[in-house]
């Protein structure tokens, strides 16, 4: 959920002297404070990303100067799984044929089959992952981001993000956001 206003209390820690936040960007929304839910800050200076991970809070920032260009894309998931399901009809089969038992030569099959049928589905309900990734000369960082969260919502903070770099930061925000997004 992109939120222009933000409280800078909650994010002191991260931020530099005289640093105020223009607008956040909630990655995922689980939980309510930044130490629970990855987010993404733009300042009036740099874009911060903040994450936990096993229970640590991890900061990646770069200055809004230095990056070169946003990389807004989707990573699928990949072939693998439908390779899984072709592989387990051939050994439900297979365990059919060798198996002496009538029940458990069925039992197996059908086991087999049902793993492979949920891989399928499991690659159908996700297909991939969203990601947002910044690029400087001296590093990049990429943001990973649920399906849940719009497109509409990743590209406002990106079109925030360029005016900023052209330091258009002194008219209203959200009504010339809408102004860059791709046609659909």
């Amino acid at each position: 959920m992109l939120t222009e206003s933000v409280e800078t209390a909650q994010y002191s820690s991260v931020l530099n002297e005289k640093e105020s936040i223009d607008c956040k960007l909630q990655i995922q929304k689980r939980g309510s404070g930044f130490s629970q839910s990855p987010t993404l800050l733009l300042t009036d200076s740099r874009v911060i990303f903040l994450s936990n991970k096993d229970g640590e809070l991890q900061t990646k920032f770069a200055q809004i100067e230095d990056i070169e260009f946003v990389n807004v894309g989707f990573e699928s998931s990949g072939s693998t799984p439908f390779l899984w399901v072709i592989f387990s009809a051939i050994v439900s089969v297979m365990l059919f044929l060798v198996i002496d038992s009538i029940l458990f030569s069925w039992l197996s099959a059908i086991i087999v089959l049902s793993l492979g049928a949920v891989l399928l589905f499991d690659r159908i309900s996700n297909p991939g992952e969203k990601y947002l990734e910044f690029h400087s000369k001296s590093q990049k960082f990429r943001c990973s981001f649920s399906h849940r969260l719009l497109n509409f919502e990743a590209h406002q903070f990106i079109n925030r993000f360029f005016m900023i770099k052209k330091g258009e930061q002194q008219f209203s925000r959200m009504r010339h956001l809408t102004q860059y997004l791709p046609k659909s």
